[in-house]
This record gives C-alpha cells, structure tokens and sequence, in this order.
C-alpha cells in the first residue's frame, strides 16, 4: 500500500459506485473504510506498528483484503453496460464484516463473499480486455479467441469442502456446456485464501520478492495433498480447461512502513502448479488459458 491515503480515496469511490448502483446504504464496506482511514491516519502520524499491534489488528488485515478486492471489481467493471451488475453487487453488500463471522457449510453468512468473489473473477477478465457477461447462469461467460468460456467460482469454508466444491463446479460446467457449441470450454476459479490464511495474518518479509516466493510456498503445502485428487476428478471432463486458485495474503516488508494485500493466482495444469504475482496477472492467466485451449 504505497500509499494508504490514495487507497483511502480509491475504496471510497468504489463504496460509493456500489452504493449508487445498488440503492444499498450503511453495507459491510463502511465497516472497511473506516479501519482503512485509521491507516492511512497512522501512516501519517508514523505509528502504523501501534495500530498492527492493536487487538482490532485482524479487523485492519480483513479490511485491507475487502478494500483490494473491492477496489479491483470497480477498476474491473465500473464500465460494464451488460444487466446482472447491479443485483450481484447488491448480494455482495450482504453477510458479516469479518470471516469469522461465516458459517461452514451453504450458509447465507456466505453469499455476500460468494457473490463478491465472482465478480472479482470478472473483474479480472475485464481488465485482461475482455467483454465480460453477467447474464448467464454461469457465474461469468466471456468470448475468448472466438469460443465461449464458461467460468464458475467456488469458496469453500474449510479444506474439507475443497474437493466437492471443484466436484460442483465441475458438474455445473458439464450441464452448461451441454447446451452450447463445441467450442465452448469451461473454467473454474476456487478461492482459498479462508484456508491458508483464516484471520489474514501478515507474514513478515525483508523485501517483496520473498514474500511472493512465500506465498506460493504457502499455497504449495496447503494444497499438495489435492492435487492428484483435483486433478483425476477433473480429467474426466475433457471441455474443463483447468483450474485457478486465488488466494490473498498480508505482506509487511521489515523496514518499509507499508505493506499490503496481494494476491497470488495458481493454475493447476497436469501435476504441477504454475504461479502469478499480482503484479501481471492478467497476462499470465491469458497465456495459461491460451496454453490449455490448445491442448484440449
């Protein structure tokens, strides 16, 4: 967070797009925005280890990864002209302000996130260039390179959810994909960062290419033990391109009195994992896409 001010400033106007564009007042990003103000208050007063050190710390981390995320869907989609925004985004307005306050299982704690994670997923299709839909019972369709992509998001509560939540993903593209061309291609997007991370705790680095190494150390031992599971399961269907897994994470940098969310995108492609910093993760995801409509 280079600087928490101009990030201040940047969720603000996101709240406020939501808020015109769903009629909703008083949602749970109010509840962000004010955790993300005492930042950048406490950037310019220099006691941002006080504030981390404080007991509402974990309000702070799980407000610092609803603010990127938030900030991502407007950047993504702010332009977006289709129908389907709009009642997404005022679903996305629901549930808990923290993840504690999720219940396991196909709770209605959880549509509000379930909601917010889709959209972040277009989002990401969007800033790559690519005309996104939200009207489809997909989560997200888009047109990529002349045939259709059909893309459905899962977060699963617990790591014990995982392997049925891609089972799910992959039997809705299967019934999706029975009444398009045979061109189209499905996608599935599982978000894991409630798994590898419950509270968002910082991890602490000497500079930032370390953290990234980290975090992708980290997601590698949280998910290794599924990979051969994921991927025998998923081989069956043979229009299902592959896998992502987004995941996010805090990074305080020693000596650096900012430090951020990031993000970190897994593709499951074999056997093995290819990884994406946050920093371009549009163009990778475009090759790593590209690579497997080749092959299939």
């Amino acid at each position: 967070m280079a600087d928490a001010n101009e990030t201040y400033l940047a969720l603000q106007s996101a709240v406020q797009w939501v808020e015109q564009l769903t009629s909703a007042k008083g949602t749970r990003y109010h509840f962000y925005l004010k955790h993300i103000r005492r930042l950048a208050e406490a950037h310019a007063n220099g006691s941002v280890d006080t504030l981390i050190d404080s007991p509402s710390r974990y309000d702070l981390y799980t407000s610092m990864v609803e603010c990127q995320e938030l900030i991502e869907i407007h950047t993504g989609l702010s332009r977006y002209q289709g129908d389907g925004l709009s009642e997404r985004l005022k679903k996305a307005c629901n549930g808990p302000t923290n993840y504690e306050g999720e219940k396991s299982g196909n709770s209605a704690s959880n549509q509000g996130r379930d909601f917010s994670f889709e959209l972040l997923v277009a989002s990401i299709f969007a800033r790559a260039g690519y005309a996104v839909s939200l009207e489809t019972e997909a989560d997200v369709r888009l047109n990529w390179e002349g045939r259709p992509l059909l893309v459905e998001c899962k977060r699963p509560q617990n790591f014990a959810r995982l392997e049925d939540a891609l089972k799910a993903a992959n039997r809705q593209i299967r019934t999706r994909l029975s009444s398009e061309c045979q061109d189209a291609r499905g996608l599935i997007f599982i978000s894991i960062s409630k798994l590898i991370t419950p509270k968002f705790q910082g991890i602490s680095v000497s500079d930032h290419s370390q953290g990234v190494a980290l975090m992708l150390d980290i997601t590698n031992s949280a998910i290794s033990s599924f990979i051969h599971n994921i991927n025998h399961t998923l081989r069956r269907n043979k229009r299902l391109i592959g896998t992502f897994l987004l995941s996010s994470m805090i990074i305080d940098i020693e000596n650096n009195p900012a430090f951020k969310a990031h993000n970190l995108l897994t593709y499951i492609y074999g056997d093995g994992l290819i990884w994406t910093p946050d920093e371009a993760p549009t163009r990778r995801l475009s090759s790593n896409i590209n690579r497997a409509l080749n092959v299939n």
